[in-house]
């Protein structure tokens, strides 16, 4: 969003708490950047206040649910002419229990109707808070996450990436961090009862790490999974697969779905609260019909040897749906709103 943004006429400033991490390098030079030089956001907000009173911007528009909630409880150390907006980045009453202080972020939440509006991932996600947190429904809007089409093409153009299959084997795909409330460990128990044809790539790394790893030995199927723990680059493996499974507990509105449909990979949601569903519901899209790790597997073998697959009419349908142009013409309505 501030690199489409910085090209069509915004002035944008990025405020870091620490100016690290690989998205950094991908940044336009356009871009304004400034380092609190802080990780910690609560010994920050002062810092943060004095940044923003050099810059003197017309809007600020936090970007993540714990960051934008701590900052509509400071909001009144800012300037009042200043027009404040926030995009919402999960399930709040899904995620905030994961928090070391789960009752003090539930707390900060309280605050959200100090912002013009809240930019909601999936209908999901603004329901979520309207009914649990008493935000104003005016308040509230849905714009789905973009797809970069032009981004994908090319990325699309590096090596193809060698399958960890046999050939003429069936190729799925995990990606995403292994943390526990992604439950990988159900993709584990859907493999093994899938034939001995069907192998798994997961194409992430977390905490579940050394777990997961553990269970593929004990049930001996380690060499029918490979991991790739570090990349940059996910594309490749999303082309070079039969689908991409899902099995998180919650998710706010997937990236990584729309990055599969993006390059005509389609995608198995199991069991999965908030927006996914609003994704796959979707052409390219499977919704598990049943909460069984059973069901699961028999979903997976009914998309990957029953399914038409037209891998052309996915792609067309994501660009028509999620192109970035389309989706950041809905913000700059918001923004100039």
């Amino acid at each position: 969003m501030a690199n489409y943004l910085a090209n069509v006429n915004y002035t944008i400033h990025i405020i870091f708490l620490k100016e690290e991490g690989g998205l950094i390098e991908k940044l336009d030079i356009k871009i304004n950047r400034w380092d609190v030089k802080n990780g910690r956001l609560y010994f920050s907000v002062f810092k943060i206040r004095n940044l923003v009173k050099n810059i003197d911007p017309d809007i600020i528009f936090p970007w993540m649910g714990y960051l934008n909630a701590y900052l509509a409880f400071c909001k009144p150390l800012f300037a009042d002419k200043i027009v404040w907006l926030c995009r919402e980045s999960t399930i709040p009453s899904l995620m905030n229990p994961n928090y070391r202080f789960p009752k003090l972020y539930s707390f900060f939440y309280k605050f959200y109707n100090r912002y013009s509006y809240i930019i909601c991932q999936s209908g999901y996600m603004a329901k979520d808070l309207e009914f649990n947190f008493n935000i104003k429904k005016e308040r509230l809007v849905v714009i789905n996450n973009p797809v970069d089409f032009e981004k994908v093409t090319l990325s699309l153009k590096a090596p193809v990436v060698k399958p960890v299959a046999p050939e003429n084997s069936i190729n799925l795909l995990y990606v995403g961090s292994l943390n526990k409330w992604k439950r990988v460990h159900l993709l584990i128990e859907a493999l093994i009862l899938l034939p001995e044809n069907y192998y798994l790539t997961i194409v992430g790394n977390g905490t579940e790490y050394e777990n997961i790893q553990a269970m593929t030995i004990k049930n001996n199927i380690s060499g029918r999974i490979r991991f790739i723990l570090d990349c940059n680059n996910p594309y490749p493996y999303y082309a070079a697969s039969n689908c991409l499974l899902l099995c998180s507990e919650f998710e706010g509105f997937p990236n990584v779905a729309l990055e599969s449909m993006a390059s005509g990979c389609p995608v198995i949601g199991f069991n999965i609260k908030g927006g996914a569903n609003e994704i796959l519901e979707n052409y390219g899209g499977f919704i598990v019909p049943g909460d069984m790790v059973s069901d699961f597997a028999k979903s997976i073998l009914n998309v990957c040897e029953k399914q038409a697959i037209d891998k052309d009419k996915i792609i067309a349908f994501c660009k028509e749906k999620y192109d970035l142009k389309k989706i950041m013409g809905q913000y700059q309505s918001v923004i100039t709103g």
